[in-house]
């Protein structure tokens, strides 16, 4: 009976971590995102007997559902609520899960394979079989080198792709203490250098900086030259296919942009509790342009900064001497609630999806408000048994990009690396 019950446990991990890590090849076909939550809600249902939790859970999990209940209250589009929470909270089925099951070790170094091997079949596939516009339904597919299309993976986007992989590699090297073989080095830098995201060369050289300060040596040489593969690549890159995306100006702006997106919202936040509703918006602007900090910035990625300019009409650049407050009149932002959208995030009155976005925490303040980032972290703290690790970290860093513990795979890896009850091999 207790070899039947393990067995399966472990169709049940196998149908979660499949469906999780593998829907996005499926898009365009079918939409699964919804069947890893089906499946450990089934899985809740059939065991909910066995299930274990600590009074805080409890209480997050109360909180948390009234935070909810709230949001809906307000919003009346119960689906955009439901994606909403789907994206920023989901991970709490995930934690749930895994807190009562007992992962074993060898499910780590499966699913590092497989999320490597998936990404180099993608590889393989897009740039010698199918166009990746018609094959993943993805319109953003760019050509370096004039020949290659690099993957979005199975996270929906390269970078997040490439730092989930880290993450896993990182977990195994140095919280299971697993001795990679040769192959499997070789497997992970090709993933890396073939992702040809900035993002992941960073992790990668953070990994690497990780194994001097620890004194890990097990095949430190390896590592090392991965990490002269990827200088190579971003000279080439460089010298030769800049007009696509050079590797230098690009961090640049990534960061300028980041710092910008997080100082929007934050300033959102502050005028919403020293400001009427009429003079929100005026003041909003003109202490953004009295920065001039936006000279640099196109419109679309101003708009991508912050749900109050969505709206905005298209203009190549702003600065402060184009900004006219007639913009915007013309253009039918919704008017905050101020305060109200400050707590509870603003989407208790958009009528439209707040997920994904380039800079994951400033969009997360904005959507989920005060109350839901106090509750975001609350949760992880409380049902997180193993924070002080290297791939937590990672999967964090990484996060500060886009939003890759929101991704359905990121929330199916950071739940097995701080929820889990690990047995060995």
């Amino acid at each position: 009976m207790m070899v039947r019950n393990q067995i399966n446990n472990h169709f049940y991990i196998f149908l979660v971590g499949f469906f999780s890590c593998f829907y996005n090849h499926f898009l365009g076909v079918y939409n699964l995102t919804i069947l890893p939550y089906l499946i450990i809600i089934t899985y809740i249902i059939l065991n909910f007997k066995n299930l274990e939790f600590t009074f805080s859970q409890i209480i997050i999990i109360l909180f948390l559902t009234s935070y909810f209940i709230v949001i809906n209250s307000y919003n009346e589009n119960l689906s955009v609520v439901l994606k909403n929470f789907q994206y920023w909270f989901g991970v709490i089925f995930f934690l749930i899960f895994i807190n009562n099951y007992k992962i074993p070790n060898s499910i780590y170094r499966y699913l590092f394979l497989f999320l490597c091997f998936q990404l180099l079949a993608e590889i393989i596939t897009i740039n010698l079989f199918l166009d990746q516009i018609n094959f993943l339904k993805y319109t953003y597919a760019t050509k370096f080198f004039g020949f290659y299309v690099r993957p979005i993976g199975f996270a929906g986007s390269t970078s997040s792709s490439i730092t989930i992989i880290c993450a896993i590699f990182c977990f195994l090297k140095y919280n299971i203490n697993y001795e990679f073989k040769k192959h499997e080095y070789f497997l992970f830098i090709s993933c890396v250098l073939l992702s040809l995201s900035h993002t992941g060369f960073i992790i990668f050289l953070l990994i690497l900086v990780y194994d001097m300060i620890t004194q890990e040596k097990n095949n430190f040489k390896i590592l090392i030259l991965g990490f002269c593969l990827i200088i190579l690549v971003l000279i080439f890159q460089e010298l030769f296919t800049s007009n696509v995306r050079s590797p230098f100006n690009h961090l640049k702006d990534v960061i300028g942009l980041k710092i910008l997106t997080l100082k929007i919202v934050l300033l959102e936040i502050k005028l919403s509790f020293n400001h009427t509703q009429d003079s929100y918006y005026i003041n909003l602007f003109s202490e953004l342009f009295s920065l001039n900090n936006l000279n640099n910035f196109s419109i679309n990625e101003l708009k991508s900064s912050s749900s109050y300019f969505k709206e905005i009409p298209r203009k190549d650049f702003y600065s402060g001497y184009e900004f006219i407050i007639s913009d915007l009149e013309k253009s039918k932002i919704i008017n905050p609630k101020l305060i109200e959208e400050s707590f509870w995030g603003s989407q208790i009155y958009w009528p439209m999806r707040q997920v994904g976005g380039d800079s994951a925490l400033a969009s997360m303040i904005e959507a989920l408000g005060i109350v839901g980032f106090v509750l975001y972290s609350l949760l992880i703290f409380v049902f997180g048994k193993n924070l002080k690790n290297v791939a937590f970290i990672i999967l964090i860093i990484g996060s500060l990009h886009y939003g890759i513990i929101m991704s359905l795979c990121g929330q199916f890896v950071m739940a097995l690396i701080i929820a889990n009850k690990q047995i060995t091999y």
